[in-house]
């Protein structure tokens, strides 16, 4: 087994300047080697470890570059919920184990010991999600005053008893508000096709619904009285993997509210849902562009009325994701959490994605400039560092564009457009003419970029190997002015991380 080293003192953060720069046409992928400083460290002090991005730990089997399956590593978001006082966020562990961490703010999280595991290789705990049953529906919970969770889940696939192969949906249950698990006895409780069921209440018929990834390549919807017998109600074909469904208010108004169905890939459809059957009434939509955005899920429970999401934040596609965190004790990691919200755009109504308003508790020293004007070929270096949070006021003009560049990765924006790698992705005003650019943020951590456009209309998320610690801004055409920027250092999620001390 590799030794363990000490992470080395974080480097000081450099003062701004100006200086030219050549042009960049466009974006390279960068894979730099490993510098010796780069070694790993102590627990959630690795020099690769994403500073306020989930990543896993192992618990009893060290080891460096853990693959699919084994501790470390983490893929798809399960079963968020929040629940008395406390936000569950559950992984996967490519169906070996559902892994489980907890927050009581949405930004502080420590990891506790997965809630359950396979019972045998290929046995399989694969995606699903977590209810809370306040009523005890399911006659699962104890009477103490503490309602149940229930995680239900996909186990296989194996052959079934007519002659066919997949997966079927399974239950597991805890009465200690998720510190323990047991699996329910007379699983699964639907033997249906195919994977990664999606439970939530609808209270107008005071029944559960489950949607769940169906032959032949779409979404089923099934409903419940008890959460243990299921009956299937309808098909939407078009969907891959990964659902998720909730209500949200259009423009804020909570008398006018409109259903949101969102596949695996992000993408999503606003509609209507009479407790039966999901009726689309816009087309298909995104939250997040990608490239390395997948398996959405958001927090059901939530007092406040908020939607918060979250993805698993990889780099490639299955079967091959790509190793961005090279000769670390850890593999992956999750985008931060962002409210979603439905708004009239153009006549149309639109999913709107941003930072949760948390995200200030993990503020430390703050930076502003304002009323600057860049030209073609110019760069401000803003700080050198491993994790900012950036807010930028901007106008731009017609044909300028811009790009923020840390350590090593690079995003394009210009109006209606903002891309990363060779992707570029654009967003439209009336006449499908390129919607002005007047505001950018980003969340900018160790291996990780995600960057908000307009408030949240047009969203990026993309993972990385770095390559040093330079955050700066360039005008790679015409001429923009930056209006106002703000520009926060970023303290850890960890509880048992060190961390530079809060701004007085």
């Amino acid at each position: 087994m590799a030794s363990l080293e000490a992470r080395p003192p974080a480097r000081a953060t450099r003062l701004a300047t100006w200086r030219p720069c050549a042009v960049l046409a466009t974006c390279l992928i960068l894979a730099a080697p490993l510098l010796a400083e780069d070694s790993p460290g102590a627990l959630y002090e690795e020099s690769l470890r994403p500073r306020f991005h989930i990543t896993g730990r192992q618990w009893e089997t060290p080891r460096l570059n853990p693959a699919r399956g084994e501790e470390g590593w983490l893929n798809d978001p399960n079963g968020l919920v929040y629940y008395d006082g406390e936000y569950h966020l559950f992984a996967q562990r490519w169906a070996r184990a559902w892994l489980h961490w907890v927050s009581r703010d949405l930004v502080h999280w420590e990891e506790i010991s997965p809630a359950f595991t396979e019972a045998y290789r290929w046995d399989g705990v694969q995606s699903g999600s977590v209810v809370i049953d306040g009523e005890n529906d399911s006659g699962l919970g104890r009477g103490d005053g503490v309602a149940p969770m229930l995680a239900f889940y996909s186990s296989g696939p194996r052959v079934q008893p007519d002659g066919t192969r997949h997966a079927t949906q399974c239950l597991a249950f805890s009465n200690d508000r998720g510190r323990t698990w047991t699996k329910y006895e007379k699983n699964p409780v639907l033997a249906d096709a195919e994977r990664d069921p999606k439970v939530f209440r609808y209270e107008p018929e005071k029944k559960w619904i489950m949607v769940l990834y169906a032959p032949p390549g779409g979404y089923a919807w099934y409903s419940s009285r008890n959460l243990l017998d299921w009956e299937k109600m309808s098909f939407l074909p078009g969907f891959y993997e990964c659902p998720d469904m909730f209500e949200l208010p259009v423009d804020g108004d909570p008398g006018r509210k409109k259903w949101v169905v969102v596949n695996g890939d992000g993408s999503c459809f606003v509609g209507s849902f009479d407790g039966t059957r999901f009726t689309a009434e816009s087309g298909k939509q995104r939250a997040c562009f990608g490239p390395d955005f997948y398996a959405t899920q958001t927090f059901g429970g939530m007092d406040d009325g908020r939607r918060v999401q979250m993805a698993w934040l990889r780099r490639g596609w299955y079967p091959e994701e790509f190793l961005y965190h090279p000769e670390m004790p850890f593999s992956q990691q999750m985008t931060f959490p962002c409210e979603l919200s439905l708004r009239t755009q153009h006549g149309t109504i639109q999913v709107f994605r941003t930072p949760i308003r948390e995200v200030a508790q993990l503020h430390r020293s703050e930076r502003t400039w304002e009323a600057r004007e860049m030209a073609a070929g110019q760069e401000v270096v803003l700080a050198e560092g491993r994790a900012f949070h950036l807010k930028m006021e901007l106008e731009m003009a017609a044909q300028a564009e811009g790009e923020i560049r840390f350590r090593g990765q690079t995003l394009r924006f210009a109006n209606g457009k903002i891309g990363v790698r060779d992707k570029t992705f654009t967003f439209f005003g009336p006449d499908r003419k390129p919607q002005p650019l007047t505001a950018l943020e980003l969340l900018l951590d160790t291996t990780s970029m995600e960057a908000f456009a307009n408030e949240g209309e047009a969203t990026v998320a993309a993972a990385f190997v770095p390559e040093g610690d330079t955050l700066a801004l360039a005008c790679t055409r015409g001429r923009l002015t930056i209006r106002k920027l703000i520009l926060w250092e970023m303290g850890s999620i960890w509880k048992r991380a060190s961390a530079p001390a809060p701004a007085e």
